[in-house]
């Protein structure tokens, strides 16, 4: 119980007037940053993320979240849930990959650690589950099963992917076969895409990052379905257009 105690979050006093006081400064530039970490935390303060987060059964928040590394048991506390961490799987810029078993289900998942905590990604990834009304189009976006928020770093727990991002697949279908994608595939897969990204403007969001490396392939190719084979992920840089002005315009660039 002592250690359980000994690693509470830490949740920092919120002064309400000082973080209306620092969106407005940023709101009224010419030149609005949407990325700036001081502003989307103020963003997140306003509304009481983590109070929110706090009274979900599928988000654990502790003081400090361990490094992950192979074998590692990785507990959701009270939920029964935990996840046995097999290898790491990739590397970006913003976090690191690791494939793990569920258990007691033994399903595949994938375990993202960051170092801080992304907040922003796991506010964008909750509202776009509440925006989105076509439940057809939900597959196409990268869930959050569950969550672990730490004082230090986050891991967030998500569909594994056996086939890769499209990237990969592309690369390996021209290796295989010294050709590149077929074309009636091509156009499938951007069809999806194309109503993926729709989907996300219509609610407002903008992922800011869009590239093959962000779009998971999750099963088999196949025509004729409402259910995109696709899945956008990494949403760690988006933009939230209900934050800002109506007539808001960025000049700036997501990057490292």
């Amino acid at each position: 119980l002592d250690d359980q105690q000994s690693n509470e979050y830490q949740h920092k006093p919120i002064d309400m007037d000082g973080t209306m006081q620092q969106i407005n400064a940023h709101l009224v530039l010419d030149d609005i940053d949407p990325f700036e970490r001081s502003l989307l935390e103020a963003f997140l303060e306003r509304v009481d993320f983590l109070g929110y987060i706090a009274e979900l059964p599928t988000c654990l928040m502790v003081n400090k979240v361990l490094p992950l590394r192979k074998d590692a048991l990785v507990e959701m506390g009270e939920e029964g849930v935990s996840f046995k961490v097999q290898q790491k799987i990739g590397k970006g810029t913003y976090g690191t990959i690791y494939c793990a078993t569920e258990e007691p289900s033994g399903k595949k998942v994938a375990l993202k650690q960051e170092r801080p905590a992304n907040l922003w990604e796991y506010y964008i990834c909750l509202e776009l589950r509440s925006r989105i009304e076509n439940p057809d189009i939900l597959p196409g976006f990268m869930p959050i099963d569950y969550a672990i928020i730490g004082n230090n770093a986050s891991i967030f727990v998500y569909p594994y992917s056996r086939y890769g991002n499209i990237l990969d697949v592309c690369n390996l279908v021209n290796g295989a076969t010294n050709r590149n994608m077929d074309e009636f595939i091509a156009m499938i897969l951007s069809a999806q895409i194309l109503s993926i990204v729709d989907h996300l403007h219509s609610c407002q969001i903008i992922h800011a990052d869009i590239k093959p490396d962000n779009f998971l392939l999750m099963g088999p190719i196949e025509m004729n379905t409402k259910i995109p084979c696709v899945q956008l992920i990494d949403f760690g840089v988006s933009i939230d257009m209900k934050l800002f002005p109506e007539d808001a315009k960025f000049k700036k660039v997501s990057g490292p």
